[in-house]
């Protein structure tokens, strides 16, 4: 339109921008249709990914704190600090047990985790014949600290690897715990009397115990041994067979179930 009036021109000019109004709408209205699925599809990447890195980064964390900032052991009612068990026995072998940090107990012929290793007792048992720290063989639980920190370097107590007794070993050798050991008859019975002290002590003190020692036909067999005499303390009559005893926590009756029966004595 080329000429008319002021109006007229007005008018012309509002009707075309008016028509233009609703296709730029539509242009819109087309974009936020085609990236609504977009959108869409973020929300849910979103949604379903989060859970999943929050649960990654939560154990990546406490694996981390465990490693660096380790718990310490939490303490029972009783005073008794709990410690988790990395072993419940110590293989089948003394390379094996080693491997495993256990230790050979010479009073039960046995390699033991640490859990049940009860050194003052067998300190004890070693010192039995010797002045070694004679005051403190038979002291309270109180004392334990003190002796477990003393190394016994010698004992009365003879070993050999035949029961004619031809071939006697040292200390260091029967503890290496490879030899199939015979001892004296009067070793036999300290060695029991010494083994219901260490049960004692088990239940008391230490709150784990050997399948060997927990075992009731073991308790059978040492009152067995002394009822019937020692006869000949010295004549070589007991046989010492490396064992691997599992350890259990004291009172769980899943870890003690079949101990009656376990093995001959």
């Amino acid at each position: 339109m080329a000429s008319g009036s002021l109006p007229e021109r007005l008018s012309y000019r509002m009707k075309r921008q008016w028509r233009r109004i609703p296709e730029e709408d539509e242009e819109e209205g087309e974009k936020s249709l085609e990236s609504e699925p977009r959108n869409r599809k973020t929300v849910l990447y979103i949604l379903l990914f989060t859970p999943i890195c929050i649960a990654i980064g939560a154990v990546s964390l406490k694996l981390l704190c465990g490693i660096f900032f380790p718990e310490d052991a939490p303490s029972t009612a009783s005073g008794k600090m709990e410690t988790t068990k990395i072993w419940e026995d110590c293989g089948g072998t003394p390379d094996e047990a080693r491997r495993r940090n256990c230790h050979f107990d010479i009073l039960s012929m046995a390699w033991q985790t640490h859990e049940c290793f009860d050194h003052a007792n067998d300190a004890a048992f070693l010192a039995h014949h010797t002045d070694f720290n004679a005051s403190d063989i038979h002291s309270d639980h109180a004392q334990d600290a003190e002796q477990e920190d003393k190394e016994v370097v010698t004992t009365a107590w003879k070993f050999f690897l035949d029961v004619e007794g031809q071939h006697e070993i040292p200390l260091s050798v029967a503890l290496t715990g490879e030899h199939q050991l015979f001892v004296s008859q009067e070793f036999h019975f300290t060695h029991c009397t010494y083994m219901w002290r260490q049960m004692h002590r088990a239940y008391a003190k230490l709150g784990y115990i050997d399948a060997h020692l927990a075992n009731w036909r073991h308790t059978l067999h040492c009152q067995n041994v002394l009822l019937a005499g020692m006869g000949d303390k010295d004549s070589l009559g007991a046989v010492g067979k490396v064992l691997y005893p599992k350890c259990i926590k004291v009172g769980d009756g899943s870890g003690a179930a079949g101990l009656v029966q376990a093995g001959p004595y």
